[in-house]
């Protein structure tokens, strides 16, 4: 038997790994340009695609001609996993909540990793299974392309909104990539949604459908200032996450992790009231001159931006907003609730005349920068005391960085820069 590995990175490492540990001979392929020509490639007996490998690299082509299947990793892995998946997406919170289930299900005597786009490979964890008691997986639309018989036995879909529409041909496509997880589950099998937002409506789901809502009745629910979920009740004022998206976040890990445990309640109070903001989600960078700074580089959509945007309403002070990067698509028209929360935005980097251009008509205040830096000091100069300068791009990172986390990154150091040229 013979695997053709197709990408070099951290998802064609770990499957590299794992085949030289069982003796499965491979070919890894890396760095080959989508459109140069193939010649006939040598037959292999699967291949194993990662994520940011497009589906019309001519190299696919090629294999899927030649007769070879084409697999995710998700899918490659998941057929040698024999613990129970709980399998978590959507547009945004897929990282928070898949940490949000791993920490409560272990306050509460489970052993629950987390695996999957979060960044460890679900490939990582086939010889270690056992040492687990299930694993929590997040999955993106790209690791759905080649799927077709994954079957988690919780499927957690958050949230879908307009995103990555600069690879999948329309939002149609996308959202049915999202909802594929849900395909192969079966009576036995859970499917945990928002009961406000009816993502699921026409698609055919056999699993038993879970709810959670913001201002509804459902199997989880937030009512005034608490969580309620049959007899448990959290109270949200002793949270450190904001926002009603975290809310959201944390009513569909309780009812994710219900599925796989008694839920002690004082247990399952302190795993969330530890729970603090991951980096570059919102995060509380530093403060010079009373304006504040917060990292949130992992907003690469419309719809991210919208709700750190709702988090800051009640805050007192305006926002100085940071938007930029490598366009993806979507409208930023559409990111204000409140037009005069807002001070002014710097829209930057390669996405800054199509950002501008969107919100020409919206009375806002927008200027362009060449680039982060130059956001960050015209941010800076824009805001007033009291005031939030505020990075949440909407864009994807890569007209300047590697990814959002190294943006994140210079974010923080630009900051701490301003922060020693003013002190000085």
């Amino acid at each position: 038997m013979k695997t053709a590995v197709l990408g070099k990175g951290k998802t064609g490492s770990a499957v590299v790994q794992y085949l030289a540990c069982h003796r499965i001979a491979y070919d890894i392929f890396d760095r080959i340009d989508p459109d140069e020509r193939i010649e006939t490639p040598p037959h292999y007996d699967i291949a194993v695609v990662s994520p940011g490998w497009v589906k019309e690299h001519n190299l696919i082509k090629a294999l899927q001609k030649s007769g070879v299947p084409i697999v995710s990793e998700i899918e490659f892995a998941s057929a040698k996993i024999k613990k129970p998946i709980i399998a978590v997406s959507g547009t945004n919170g897929k990282t928070t909540c898949c940490n949000l289930i791993s920490r409560i299900l272990d306050a509460n005597g489970l052993r629950a990793p987390v695996a999957g786009n979060i960044g460890i490979p679900l490939i990582s964890y086939v010889d270690s299974q056992n040492d687990y008691d299930l694993i929590v997986c997040e999955i993106s639309s790209f690791q759905m392309e080649f799927t077709e018989r994954f079957k988690p036995k919780v499927s957690v879909l958050l949230n879908i909104a307009e995103d990555h529409l600069d690879r999948h041909d329309s939002f149609d496509e996308y959202r049915s990539l999202k909802l594929k997880m849900v395909k192969n589950q079966d009576e036995n099998d859970f499917f945990i949604t928002s009961l406000d937002k009816k993502i699921e409506a026409d698609f055919d789901i056999v699993a038993n459908t879970l709810y959670f809502s913001l201002n509804k009745p459902a199997d989880v629910y937030k009512i005034g200032n608490r969580i309620k979920m049959n007899k448990l009740e959290i109270a949200t004022d002793r949270l450190k996450l904001a926002g009603n998206h975290n809310i959201e976040n944390i009513m569909a890990a309780l009812l994710t992790s219900s599925l796989f445990a008694k839920l002690n309640k004082k247990k399952t109070e302190a795993a969330l009231e530890d729970f603090a903001t991951l980096e570059h989600r919102l995060e509380y960078v530093d403060s010079v001159d009373e304006v504040d700074f917060v990292n949130d580089s992992k907003a690469t959509n419309v719809a991210a931006v919208k709700s750190a945007l709702a988090s800051f309403k009640d805050k007192g002070g305006k926002v100085v907003l940071l938007l930029g990067g490598r366009y993806k698509g979507g409208d930023f028209s559409t990111i204000f609730s409140d037009i005069d929360m807002i001070r002014a935005i710097v829209a930057f980097g390669e996405a800054r005349n199509t950002i501008r251009a969107q919100l020409q008509s919206n009375r806002l205040y927008v200027v362009p920068a060449i680039n982060l830096k130059g956001a960050v000091y015209g941010g800076f100069n824009f805001a007033a005391k009291g005031d939030t300068v505020l990075l949440s791009p909407g864009c994807s990172s890569f007209d300047e960085f590697e990814n959002y986390k190294i943006r994140g990154k210079r974010f923080k150091e630009i900051v701490s820069e301003i922060k020693r040229d003013y002190d000085y």
